[in-house]
């Protein structure tokens, strides 16, 4: 009996986005989500974790670019203010994840992660600046 509520335990948490926290402290939204809740955040810190090249097409308006996995990644995140809420995006969500997951281990609470990334943002139609 014992072994069957263990399988059933790790089922449950392994049907989990790997990109969502246990701890409630990230939170994955749609792009529709994501843009009300910027919106209603006036305080928040938005950051793209593309690269150069991609932000060329375009980018969320007031953003910041951070590169993940650029040599100076973690000191300017972890340099980002840890009382405001962060709201990240990527290309498609891959990398977005890796940061917010950064984030939330660096002691950041409020983390916001854009589902799908720009692509989905796009898919939406919603706007971006250039």
């Amino acid at each position: 009996m014992k072994n069957v509520v263990l399988w059933v335990v790790v089922l449950l948490f392994s049907c989990t986005s790997p990109n969502e926290s246990q701890s409630g402290v990230i939170s994955v939204m749609s792009p529709k989500d994501f843009q009300e809740k910027l919106i209603k955040s006036p305080d928040a810190i938005l950051v793209d974790v593309r690269t150069p090249r991609e932000c060329q097409a375009g980018m969320l308006e007031n953003a910041q670019r951070i590169t993940y996995g650029s040599d100076d990644f973690q000191s300017k995140m972890t340099a980002l203010d840890k009382t405001k809420p962060i709201f990240l995006y990527c290309k498609g969500g891959v990398r977005s994840a890796k940061a917010a997951n950064f984030l939330e281990k660096s002691g950041f609470t409020q983390i916001y992660d854009l589902r799908g990334g720009i692509r989905a943002w796009q898919q939406a139609g919603l706007n971006l600046v250039k």
